[in-house]
């Protein structure tokens, strides 16, 4: 069940349903892309990516959802987006349910995005490859207030996790450090940058960390 949308700060200090909308100006670029979706039997790679880089960060992830239900496009470009969309879209956990995001993950499988690669066309975000899932147990972090704490992004440094949860980062407030340990079928997606990791939280038992600073 999503939770409600007061758990969730305003991404770049707007109301997030704002974000879903069209930036002002680009109206006509969304409505032409629409009607591309639409018109469109299978997307290329380079044809998925110019409709990202034109609905922008906020609607990727009802984009990738559409296009994968409605089978516009292949898995390998399921693959090269989905971690980038994820780490993107700020709260990734607003735009799509988990179950959702769970049933994108598991058809993309296990992938890697590189943190600083550049991707086709207009897009410039990090590209995900297929990589090698773990194969044991790993101890992660989150900083987050205690509702959002089974929420999927996810942290290998505690550090990192300390400074989303000081309430210096991006407008989240001062929060709490929690941890788990997420079994190998747990851990969909692993994101270089903030040596983050997208762990489905299901089942999991999540503790606030004991070193966590106050």
């Amino acid at each position: 069940m999503p939770k409600p949308k007061h758990l969730y700060p305003l991404p770049a200090g707007r109301d997030p349903d704002e974000l879903r909308k069209p930036i002002p100006g680009t109206e006509r670029l969304a409505a032409v892309i629409d009607a591309e979706i639409r018109a469109t039997h299978t997307a290329t790679e380079a044809a998925f990516a110019r409709w990202r880089a034109g609905v922008g960060d906020a609607r990727a992830p009802q984009l990738l959802w559409d296009c994968w239900t409605q089978n516009k496009i292949r898995t390998r470009t399921l693959r090269k987006h989905i971690g980038s969309i994820w780490q993107t879209s700020d709260i990734p956990d607003y735009w799509l349910t988990h179950d959702q995001w769970r049933q994108l993950f598991r058809a993309a499988g296990y992938t890697h995005v590189r943190y600083g690669s550049a991707g086709p066309g207009l897009i410039s975000h990090e590209q995900g490859e297929p990589a090698t899932p773990p194969t044991r147990a790993i101890r992660v972090y989150r900083g987050a207030i205690r509702e959002r704490r089974d929420d999927w992004s996810w942290t290998a440094s505690p550090h990192i996790a300390a400074r989303w949860a000081s309430g210096r980062q991006y407008g989240r407030p001062r929060s709490t450090v929690w941890t788990t340990t997420a079994p190998p079928d747990h851990v969909l997606c692993r994101i270089e940058r903030w040596d983050q990791y997208v762990i489905d939280t299901h089942g999991l038992t999540i503790t606030e960390h004991k070193e966590n600073p106050r």
